[in-house]
Formats: C-alpha cells, structure tokens, sequence
C-alpha cells in the first residue's frame, strides 16, 4: 500500500508538471509584450498629432509637344537642339531706334529645378530698343523649304512688342534670302519680310498674334512654315501656335539681298523688341529646330 500511493503522488505530480504552459525566455523578461490573440486585431500606430508626410513635389510646368511633324516631311534635314549651341551671339537692331544690350545663357530653369531647362535671352532696352540674337547652323544653298521650330517662353509680355523668329539663306548666286516673320504687337499679327529698293520691310498678314496674350511663364510651341524660288521670292505657308495650324493668304513678296556674305550660310534669328520707353526683357527657347528639303 505504501508504495502504491508512493506511485499515485509521483504520477500526479508529473501531470500537473505537463499542464504547466511553457514560457520563453523573452516573455519571462517582459510579460508585457505578448503577442494578441489571433483574433484580436493589432493596436494601430500612434503617432503625434503634429506630424506630417512629406510635401508634394510642385506640379512640372505643362510644356507643348516638343516636335509636331505632320506638315514636315519625313525626308527633311533637321537641326536639332539649337538651343545648346555655345555659338550665340547679340546685337542692337539698328532698325528699332532706342538702344539694347543684353545676354544669353544656357541652360536656364526658368520654372525652377522641376522645369525644363531653356535658352535664356535677357535684354535691356531704352527707346522701344531691340536685339537680335543669332547662330549660323549650316550650309546649304539649295534647300528651298524650311520650318523655323521652338517652345517660346516670355516672363513678362508686357515688355515685349514684337518676338521676330526668322533665318537667313545665302543662294549659290550670293543674294541672302531673308525669312523674315515676327509676331507683332502693333498689328496683332504675324508679319513677314519683303524687300525693295529702300531696303527690308515688314507687312501684316491674315493670321492673328500679339505677345501682351501669351501669358505670363508660359511655354508655347510655334512653328512657322516658308519657302522660295530661284528668283528670291518667299513664300510664307504657314503658322503652328500651340498645335493649331493656320495658312497665310496672299503671304508671297520678294525677299533677297545682296550682303556679300558666305554661299550657302544659314543663319538663325531671335530677336525681341522692347514695348515701354526703358525696361528689361527676359525670354527663353526650348527645342529649337529648323528644317529643311
């Protein structure tokens, strides 16, 4: 009897041993960290009222199509990136009166690191003063159509009255063709060159432009379409602003030169005119193009 209820303790005692729950090593450190019962959902993160995420980054300013080519044909020359180029150079337009300095740089943000770098050309002026920026891009004196391309930004276009884009061509016979066109704020139109005996002159035409309604900061893509003949006669075809293509009616006039300049030299034109009896000028290019066939 003795030993068997010796055996009873001892089997009671190592039931009640393996009933015991187990507990590790952690748990024994800090009770209180357990993890929740499977059923029983996490305590959400609490975190100081006054806290806050990171800003949003500034919205990139809108920037036009970079290149509509649906009237350029495939099989033109382009020249591309005209903007980069380390050759740029300024001068006072002496048929504007008044008087003009300025400079140009590359590359500019005008929008700030988030935007798109640009050309920028800034210009003092007194007098309604303007200045011609230019670049010789090529040779070729027997191309006779060309595209004149570019996003154009004005930071102020109250200071500007007129944006003048054109180029000139020097022909195998030495007269220097000019493609003259400029968005005039006078006639609130796009205007083109013609020459005669007194020189070289400007002439309104159909299509409607005035810099005061680009806007502030804003980039617009235009693309001005011309061609000539072997005599020097240009024709003006058409104008791109902002993917809306408008034709030029009756836009043909005699438009070359004698300047004694290189046989077939290709020269690019950007010019500003001030607006206001002195102020300053600040504007910028962005995927500068010609094309060519």
């Amino acid at each position: 009897m003795r030993n068997l209820s010796l055996i009873a303790v001892m089997v009671v005692s190592l039931s009640a041993i393996a009933q015991e729950p187990s507990v590790s090593p952690a748990q024994t450190a800090n009770p209180q960290e357990q993890a929740p019962a499977p059923d029983q959902a996490p305590a959400p993160e609490q975190r100081p009222a006054y806290q806050r995420g990171p800003a949003p980054e500034p919205p990139s300013p809108i920037l036009p199509s970079p290149s509509d080519t649906s009237r350029i044909p495939a099989y033109a020359i382009p020249s591309l990136g005209l903007e980069t180029s380390v050759a740029w150079k300024g001068v006072h337009d002496d048929e504007t009166k008044g008087s003009s300095n300025g400079q140009t740089n590359y590359p500019v943000f005008p929008d700030g690191r988030n935007g798109v770098p640009g050309r920028q050309f800034v210009t003092w002026y007194g007098d309604k003063g303007g200045q011609r920026y230019h670049l010789t891009f090529g040779r070729d004196p027997n191309a006779t159509h060309f595209v004149y391309a570019a996003n154009v930004y004005l930071v102020d276009p109250s200071e500007v009255e007129n944006v003048e884009m054109d180029m000139n061509q020097v022909m195998s016979d030495g007269r220097t063709v000019i493609y003259g066109t400029q968005c005039a704020a006078h006639s609130k139109t796009w205007e083109y060159t013609y020459v005669d005996r007194s020189g070289t002159h400007w002439h309104p035409s159909n299509i409607h432009c005035n810099p005061h309604d680009w806007g502030k900061k804003k980039w617009h893509r235009v693309q001005i379409g011309m061609h000539r003949d072997e005599g020097g006669n240009v024709t003006y075809d058409w104008v791109n602003f902002d993917g809306v293509y408008t034709d030029f009616q009756g836009a043909n006039a005699f438009s070359a030169r004698a300047l004694r300049w290189t046989p077939g030299e290709l020269l690019l034109n950007f010019q500003i005119d001030g607006a206001r009896k002195k102020g300053v000028m600040d504007a910028y290019l962005n995927n500068l193009a010609v094309y060519r066939w």
